[in-house]
């Protein structure tokens, strides 16, 4: 549990919660309970303290997650091994790190047959043109 997230939604003001597990690229959704404004008080939108709320990932616009929460979400992305976590080489939420695959090698870019583009001092201005603008 991340205790004192804040969760900042989109056209509203920010809450404090505490979540039940870091959220993931794949999830849609965080699971919350103990929600609260900045100062400390129930929002108006909340009926019950002490239910779980669940926010679409869609309305969050930034999670700012404590400092002591670090360490457990550097576990979860897979840059840090698990075991410095908690000492038994699994991730305390529940879910292991996964290793990121390579990126996939570019393509060579194909060689062009066209010639180089003149410089702008070979270009030869359209005397049409110039006369027009001379008569503008």
């Amino acid at each position: 549990m991340i205790k004192g997230a804040i969760i900042h939604m989109v056209g509203e003001l920010p809450i404090v919660a505490d979540l039940a597990v870091i959220p993931r690229p794949v999830d849609v959704s965080l699971l919350c309970s103990n929600v609260r404004t900045i100062d400390g008080k129930r929002p108006s939108y909340i009926e019950h303290h002490d239910w779980l709320m669940v926010i679409p990932l869609a309305t969050v616009r930034l999670l700012e997650l404590p400092s002591s929460a670090l360490s457990a979400v550097v576990a979860a992305a897979g840059t840090a091994p698990a075991a410095s976590i908690n000492g038994n080489g699994h991730s305390p939420h529940g879910f292991e790190p996964v290793a990121e695959p390579p990126a996939p090698a570019l393509p060579e870019p194909a060689p062009t047959t066209e010639s180089p583009e003149a410089e702008p001092s070979e270009l030869v201005p359209d005397e049409d043109l110039l006369r027009r603008i001379r008569e503008a």
